[in-house]
């Protein structure tokens, strides 16, 4: 009689099992395949773009063997020393170096992306001043009015925001970066809050942007302020 018994419970916990791998196939909740989009990706600085076919090939079999799903190419200003290996943005032998990168990559089942400047502000040598990273705040009465980011920086100031009398208004102007981290490194601002990170210049010392020369950029003469209309209390 034991024997039926036992025939007829593996064959219930067999049936069961089978039913569930089943259905576990056909839900809509099933894992999706992974691909390349769902890994992490790493951004890939090209300092001074001073690569070579052999170490692109290299790093990036090094990326897919840790599971990376692709990288975001970014480049930048070169590492001090390495002058001679700087090759020029956008240049032909610079296309060559992302061609291969691009092949590779496929090769290798990667993604590649690209930053959409050479540093930050978004940008590059093409863009003229008058199209520059620029913006202007204006406070009224030490509260902030408003900020305007495009030509014709115009703002509207609401009467709330006025006082009978002489009203005092502020322009902070900021046109360039590297101008604005001049400004403050020079009034000893403290603008280097970063959490995790150390801001040091490329000898790994205290960056101090003190000395820079200014750079041109978009805001061309004084800064002046044009009434709307004229104003009679």
């Amino acid at each position: 009689m034991r024997t039926p018994r036992l025939t007829f419970l593996v064959f219930v916990v067999f049936a069961a099992s089978f039913a569930h791998s089943a259905s576990s196939t056909e839900t809509p909740l099933a894992w999706p395949e992974i691909t390349k989009e769902n890994k992490p990706w790493t951004r890939w600085w090209w300092p001074g773009s001073g690569v070579d076919k052999a170490s692109l090939t290299r790093q990036l079999e090094q990326f897919a063997a840790a599971g990376l799903g692709g990288v975001e190419i970014t480049p930048i200003y070169g590492a001090k020393g390495y002058e001679d290996r700087y090759i020029s943005f956008l240049s032909p032998s610079w296309v060559e170096m992302l061609e291969h990168t691009s092949r590779e990559a496929q090769r290798l089942g990667l993604g590649v992306d690209m930053a959409t400047g050479t540093g930050w502000p978004f940008g590059g040598p093409w863009v003229t001043p008058a199209d520059a990273a620029q913006k202007i705040a204006l406070n009224s009465l030490g509260q902030p009015v408003a900020t305007a980011w495009s030509l014709p920086f115009r703002v509207r100031i609401a009467a709330t925001l006025l006082k009978p009398g002489r009203n005092v208004l502020e322009l902070d102007v900021t046109n360039l970066a590297a101008n604005r981290i001049r400004d403050m490194d020079q009034r000893k601002l403290p603008w280097k809050i970063m959490r995790d990170a150390n801001v040091v210049n490329i000898n790994y010392k205290p960056f101090d942007a003190s000395g820079w020369p200014l750079q041109p950029s978009g805001l061309l003469g004084p800064v002046t302020l044009t009434p709307l209309r004229v104003f009679n209390p």
